[in-house]
């Protein structure tokens, strides 16, 4: 696979996620399944990954594995708190768009904090249209 191909699925399945939470919450099942749906998410990524691995037989190197696990942890978390927000009555049109904004923001302060990255004319447009963005959707 290209990594066109890789990313198209990682939009796919990130999507799949995301309406996957909606779903557990408007079915009330959100506080009770929320570990159980979470675990299963995971668990069959990995087994996408380990079952790709072994088919290209290609083994990940360690530092791949280790910024795999950072990612997975740090998608992991951000899925807990976006299903526990919406488990506890917090209205998805203001869940959702605080979700994907914060990957913007962490995203484009990891990019200038750690690897000293320039933001240009066109970038800082771009995060304030995606702040803007939220801001209106959020409205009610």
């Amino acid at each position: 696979m290209t990594w066109l191909q890789f990313m198209l699925a990682a939009m796919l399945a990130n999507g799949f996620a995301l309406a996957g939470a909606k779903v557990l919450t408007e079915s009330g099942l959100g506080r009770s399944h929320q570990n159980h749906y979470l675990l299963a998410w995971y668990f069959s990524g990995f087994l996408v990954a380990l079952i790709y691995s072994i088919r290209s037989l290609s083994r990940p190197y360690g530092r791949e594995a280790a910024i795999g696990a950072a990612m997975a942890a740090a998608s992991f978390l951000g899925q807990f708190c976006l299903v526990s927000s919406l488990a506890r009555g917090a209205p998805g049109y203001l869940v959702f768009p605080i979700t994907s904004a914060a990957n913007v923001l962490f995203v484009a302060l990891g990019g200038v904090i750690l690897f000293k990255e320039r933001i240009g004319a066109a970038g800082a447009a771009g995060i304030v249209c995606g702040a803007l963005s939220v801001l209106i959707l959020s409205l009610p």
